[in-house]
């Protein structure tokens, strides 16, 4: 601990205590500099963790959880730096940066709900007691997450319960909540991995997405700031996704541009098998357009623009290898508008080879009637 004085030569003298320990084996180390007694206190606080254990600190959670963090560890370069500047509002601003690695989440039976192996957070300076946080860049490198929908349709999700007097908020903290905003200049997801499985359906739909990438640019919870994202995903069977355009959180906006390729048809049976009587031997679709959604506001909008879509080599037979139902080599639409909120749709262009379709025999047995025509009224 340095010399401190509250001299009126050294009130402007900056103090610099120090601090270093191993805490359940993690190094820790506190520095800073401080003015204790001059009129702005202004104060800054360096914080240097090296490999937190994050599993021995869980116990400290409120609530109850339905997850556990099996590994994980985090480093922090953080300063915070407070002051009472003469005629200013007192800031307290956070700085610096914290990495966190290999994180585990897994569910109370040792399931993997969640694992990253690295994620890196850099700050640029913002005042916390303003409610404001400012994320120069975010950077989350193959996460590999795990979802399950479950026989009685709920998801199967990392969730924690908070005590009921936890969850009641007093007029000032949502004031606080009123007044927050976060701001992310740069955020990137690579080479991530989405395995989803899903017990409703019948048989269970089970399918592993990788890579996904996603990089989004000027992120903001102030009201009309517009940021741009650009995405992209790829299945296990070769389907391809890809996505770019602009947003603005307040008041909610989302428009852009998305391109999807060689989606096979046969990989969702689960979903539509009811639908119709037939098995798809074969089949491909691929589509592109320009989407709208504004959720609120007097202009709401859902719309689908300038929609193309192509269906390549449709097969569908009553059994497989049996009577043919469907058997369609290509089928197109362009120029095709899709307005969700009025429930229009505009279809520009319709292009088809030459193919057969065998309505009698697609529907279900039960779906089936026979065509009747209606009685005339009398004095018809």
């Amino acid at each position: 601990m340095p010399l401190i004085s509250n001299l009126p030569y050294l009130l402007e003298t900056k103090v610099q205590p120090a601090f270093s320990a191993k805490v359940n084996g993690t190094p820790v180390k506190l520095s800073g500099a401080t003015k204790p007694f001059a009129d702005s206190l202004e104060t800054s606080f360096n914080v240097n963790i090296d490999q937190l254990n994050l599993p021995f600190y869980l116990a400290y959670l409120p609530g109850k959880r339905n997850f556990t963090v099996t590994d994980g560890t985090l480093d922090t370069r953080l300063t915070l730096a407070y002051a009472q500047p003469a005629k200013e509002s007192a800031y307290l601003k956070l700085s610096g940066s914290l990495k966190v690695e290999n994180l585990a989440v897994s569910d109370n039976t040792s399931r993997r709900f969640l694992a990253i192996p690295q994620l890196q957070i850099s700050f640029n300076p913002a005042n916390l007691l303003a409610g404001q946080v400012h994320i120069a860049s975010l950077a989350i490198t193959k996460p590999q997450v795990e979802i399950e929908r479950q026989a009685d349709g709920s998801l199967r999700l990392p969730g924690l319960t908070l005590p009921e007097e936890q969850k009641k908020e007093s007029p000032q903290s949502q004031q606080k909540q009123t007044n927050f905003s976060l701001t992310i200049d740069q955020l990137r997801l690579d080479d991530g991995q989405l395995t989803f499985l899903d017990q409703l359906t019948k048989p269970p739909f089970k399918t592993h997405v990788t890579p996904i990438n996603l990089a989004v640019t000027n992120f903001s919870t102030k009201p009309e700031q517009q940021g741009g994202f650009t995405g992209s995903l790829r299945s296990e069977t070769g389907e391809s996704v890809e996505i770019k355009g602009d947003f603005s959180f307040k008041p909610m906006r989302l428009s852009g541009h998305f391109d999807i390729n060689d989606i096979t048809l046969s990989t969702y049976v689960p979903y539509y098998r009811d639908y119709f009587s037939g098995t798809v031997e074969q089949g491909s679709l691929s589509g592109a357009g320009d989407f709208t959604l504004i959720p609120k506001a007097a202009d709401k909008t859902m719309r689908l623009e300038h929609l193309s879509a192509e269906l390549k080599n449709l097969e569908i037979r009553k059994d497989k290898g049996k009577q043919q139902l469907i058997n369609i080599p290509t089928f197109t639409i362009r120029e095709t508008s899709i307005d969700l909120l009025n429930r229009q749709v505009v279809i520009g262009k319709l292009e088809s080879t030459a193919g057969t379709i065998n309505l009698q025999n697609l529907l279900p047995a039960s779906e089936r009637c026979r065509p009747t025509l209606a009685e005339p009224e009398l004095g018809q």
